[in-house]
């Protein structure tokens, strides 16, 4: 862009300076041209009068009316004889009439003015011939100064018309400048931020030689830790398969030790399920012992009430009194006995939760880091425990599709606890009802 801007430049440049030049030489060859033409048209002249110049141009200035009225016989003699004198004034004629300018048509207006004057006075030449040459010297002087002053006045014709030209030139040539101000101070503009840009630009190449410098390091420092991650990862693997070793031996062991817990809790269980079997028997026994005692007691109410002057009736009341106790005695043993079945029961039941868990973690569980397992939980019963071993039984049971097996069993042992409890506590509301 700048580039093109610059040869725009320079052609404009070329383009005036061409301009001026064709101008300078116009008015050189004017100039020269007018000196030429003023030397080839320039007569012999003889040297001039004693007359001086400056006194021949006041005199033409005051356009000679004094010595014409006394010198014009003289100059018409003198016309009429030398032949020399009236080609120049004819000559001299010919160049004011061909100079159409200002100055030069009021040189020919006094020109002509003198002629007529010279005219009209030929009545009047009383001088003798020595005036006349002397008038013919002075007319010569003053035709010479008048083609002089023409040429002059030629001369800064041309140089003013020149120089008009030049003021143009040199108007545009100044406009040009203003322009060519102007695009200097936007290309300066222009330099500055191309000068900025181009700073910038070195900084982010600076900084991309950093960050490429920085990315070959680390690259280096990639393929190193690589190296070391794969490294990390061959022993970390071995690691894994040692660690995997030794927790399928713990599992073993576990797991046998687990069997062997869960065996001693069966046989518990199974004797727990013994002596809660007696304790029904027993318990049923009671009932029918505690039935027949209240229809002997209903027996003897009525034999107490129908034969009340009997003198056996107080040892009746007696018997009465200590059936009475011993019911409520009864009633206290088979009330502990169901308190006791039906911990016994809960207690089973739980105990065959637990196992059921341990038994689907041993078959197929992955323990998951801090989540509660079976064997993290409670041997004894307790509310918190009994929930946590319904929750995981529940959710083993969701995962395996519900093994029907072991929580048909457990179904079946809680509903029998609760049965048989509720068959108790109908036991007991019929003998209060009885008694």
């Amino acid at each position: 862009m700048l580039l093109v801007v610059m040869s725009r430049e320079k052609s404009v440049l070329r383009a005036l300076l061409l301009k001026l030049g064709i101008v300078v030489a116009i008015s050189s060859a004017g100039f020269v041209y007018s000196r030429l033409r003023a030397r080839m048209t320039k007569p012999y002249l003889p040297p001039p009068s004693s007359l001086p110049v400056s006194g021949c141009c006041s005199e033409v200035d005051s356009r000679g009316i004094d010595q014409g009225k006394d010198y014009v016989p003289d100059l018409r003699s003198a016309a009429a004889s030398g032949p020399e004198e009236t080609s120049a004034q004819g000559a001299s004629v010919g160049l004011s009439s061909s100079a159409r300018h200002g100055r030069d048509v009021l040189l020919l207006q006094e020109f002509n003015d003198l002629v007529v004057e010279f005219d009209t006075s030929r009545a009047f030449r009383t001088a003798g011939k020595d005036g006349y040459e002397q008038e013919i010297k002075h007319l010569r002087n003053m035709v010479r100064v008048l083609r002089e002053r023409e040429q002059n006045l030629e001369v800064q014709l041309l140089e003013y018309y020149g120089l008009k030209e030049q003021e143009s030139a040199v108007e545009e040539l100044k406009n040009q400048l203003k322009i060519n101000n102007m695009e200097t101070k936007l290309f300066t503009l222009k330099i500055a931020s191309l000068q900025s840009e181009n700073q910038r630009l070195e900084k982010q190449v600076a900084d991309h030689e950093k960050v490429v410098a920085e990315l070959q390091t680390a690259k280096c420092r990639i393929k190193v830790l690589k190296k070391k991650l794969r490294h990390e990862v061959e022993q970390n693997r071995e690691q894994i398969l040692s660690v995997q070793k030794r927790v399928a031996r713990l599992q073993e062991q576990e797991a046998s030790a687990d069997n062997h817990d869960a065996k001693s809790k069966l046989g518990s269980l199974k004797v727990l399920e013994g002596e809660a079997e007696e304790l029904r028997q027993s318990n049923a026994r009671l009932q029918i012992e505690n039935s027949e005692l209240a229809r002997k007691l209903e027996s003897t109410q009525i034999l107490a009430n129908s034969v009340l002057e009997n003198p056996e009736a107080e040892a009746l009341n007696k018997m009465r009194e200590c059936l009475m106790l011993e019911n409520e005695d009864l009633k206290k043993r088979m009330e502990q006995l169901q308190e006791d079945r039906c911990a016994d029961a809960e207690e089973l039941v739980y105990l065959r939760w637990i196992n059921a868990c341990l038994r689907y973690e041993l078959r197929n569980f992955t323990p998951i880091p801090g989540k509660t397992v079976a064997k993290d939980l409670n041997k004894s019963l307790s509310h918190k425990s009994e929930e946590k071993a319904k929750q995981l039984i529940l959710e083993y049971a969701r995962a395996e599709g519900m093994d029907s097996m072991d929580f048909d069993c457990d179904q079946w042992s809680c509903s029998q606890a609760f049965y048989s409890t509720d068959n108790g506590e109908a036991d007991d509301f019929s003998f209060g009802n009885s008694s």
